[in-house]
């Protein structure tokens, strides 16, 4: 693996600090572009968009924008303006050419953290993530100006950037002492192991942070909307949820094997939602009846729909992930049918963020595989077994 790609200078577009916007949206599942840009206005304001399904995906595609009509053109300026006018905003949060000089943060976070700060007042869960990712912003910001106005030599510079990566980060001393190491060209200092440390260190700081904000700020939420559910579910407030999803490699001999996250989450679900206190278990098989299907062809020919709902969880199980819109309706009909008092938006955040730490770590285990190297694969699992050390982190700092 080059190293440059594993040790990315400060003003790239995706570092420790903050990773690449579209990167993150890849791992959570969705997809760039103007069509999404509107979806997303359309929920976080909840306005409805004018335009259909079909028109919308051809303002997404190059060859087909033009066929878009006129009047349908006309439809989304005014839905634009709709926005603006709900959100008190008379510009979109786009970042300022001036107010950056480079970094991950014009890859698009100032403009989501704008979009999401107007609505902060119905978005109280989010209050946590939303601080963390814009004093990350605030952080690139400022080492970035000082760098660009400081006539340092190279090597302050960059024990500057590890200074601040050691107190703003929870990224391991040793993987820090590799980084500097590497940009201090320093070869004989540091083993592949310590290499792969580094990388999987850095590429999961920024995403168990915002993981384990994002469980805070909906369990306090919950705390305040069902305060019975601390007594109920003890273990969600003390150590989260995340901790007992995700998984590390199994490692027997020289057999490395990645797992699925996902399918704790869904073996979670079929256990206890907490739903109901009188609501024992359910099977796989009547979890997948939940699973919403749209379209009657894809049960006809014999296909049962019974069996389609099943095939469909059996792929989920396997690591085909779900569509957010797929996973939200299931996790719609499953709360309603057993008549949750757990947020619809709360599992499904949790299962997202589950589904995108499975994305990461598929990521991560394939950056290792030219090593070959079992201790480069024991290095990936430490910092996968960190996770809960971030809970518990960010706990004490916003504990009440």
């Amino acid at each position: 693996m080059p190293i440059a790609r594993m040790l990315p200078a400060l003003g790239s577009k995706s570092t420790p600090l903050l990773p690449n916007l579209a990167h993150t949206k890849k791992l959570l599942g969705l997809t760039s572009g103007f069509a999404l840009m509107l979806q997303e206005l359309s929920v976080a304001l909840e306005i409805d968009l004018p335009i259909s399904r079909a028109t919308l995906y051809k303002l997404n595609d190059s060859e087909n924008i033009q066929s878009v009509s006129s009047k349908s053109r006309d439809k989304v300026t005014e839905f634009f303006q709709q926005a603006m006018s709900a959100s008190n905003s008379l510009e979109l949060g786009l970042p300022n050419e001036d107010e950056y000089t480079g970094g991950a943060a014009e890859t698009g976070w100032t403009g989501m953290v704008a979009a999401f700060k107007c609505n902060q007042n119905s978005l109280s869960e989010w209050s946590y993530l939303i601080d963390f990712i814009e004093a990350r912003i605030n952080l690139e910001r400022t080492i970035l100006n000082k760098t660009s106005l400081a006539n340092l030599p190279k090597h302050c510079m960059f024990d500057d950037y590890i200074a601040q990566l050691k107190s703003q980060t929870l990224i391991t001393d040793r993987a820090l002492q590799t980084a500097q190491s590497v940009l201090h060209k320093l070869p004989n200092s540091y083993s592949e192991e310590d290499l792969a440390l580094w990388h999987c260190s850095s590429k999961m700081d920024f995403y168990f942070s915002a993981a384990a904000l994002l469980e805070l700020g909906w369990l306090n939420r919950i705390r305040q909307l069902s305060p019975a559910m601390v007594d109920r579910k003890p273990s969600w407030f003390k150590r989260g949820i995340i901790s007992s999803l995700i998984q590390p490699l199994v490692i027997e001999n020289s057999r490395v094997e990645l797992k699925d996250s996902f399918e704790l989450f869904l073996k979670w679900l079929a256990d206890d939602i907490g739903t109901s206190p009188f609501k024992s278990r359910i099977t796989l098989y009547e979890l997948a009846s939940y699973i919403p299907i749209e379209n009657s062809n894809e049960t006809i020919n014999g296909y049962d729909l019974a069996e389609k709902q099943l095939d469909l969880l059996k792929d989920w199980r396997k690591g085909k992930l779900p569509s957010y819109n797929k996973f939200r309706g299931f996790i719609k009909n499953l709360r309603s049918e057993r008549q949750s008092s757990v947020e619809v938006d709360f599992l499904t955040h949790i299962g997202v963020a589950v589904m995108a730490m499975d994305r990461l770590f598929l990521e991560i285990f394939e950056d290792l595989q030219p090593f070959q190297s079992i201790q480069c694969f024991e290095a990936f699992n430490r910092s996968v077994d960190r996770y809960p050390s971030y809970y518990v982190h960010f706990k004490a700092i916003y504990s009440e």
